[in-house]
């Protein structure tokens, strides 16, 4: 009875953070999507997880520029 009681509470937790964030990392992807074509980039790589595929002295971090792009300072 607990098993199933925790089982049904994380399935309600994961529906209500799709539910509250989807809607926020959809707008995000979509900043990211006009960043992107406005500055030409064939690539941009999603670091959060800490995983580095290629690094250059000249790569740009795009996070002021979309951050910008959602108007926040």
């Amino acid at each position: 009875m607990m098993q199933q009681f925790q089982l049904s509470f994380q399935e309600n937790i994961e529906t209500t953070r799709t539910e509250m964030f989807g809607p926020v990392i959809e707008k995000a992807k979509n900043a990211i999507s006009i960043v992107a074509e406005e500055n030409n980039f064939s690539y941009i790589f999603d670091l959060s997880e800490g995983f580095i595929v290629f690094y250059d002295v000249n790569t740009i971090n795009i996070l002021p520029l979309v951050k910008h792009k959602l108007g926040i300072k």
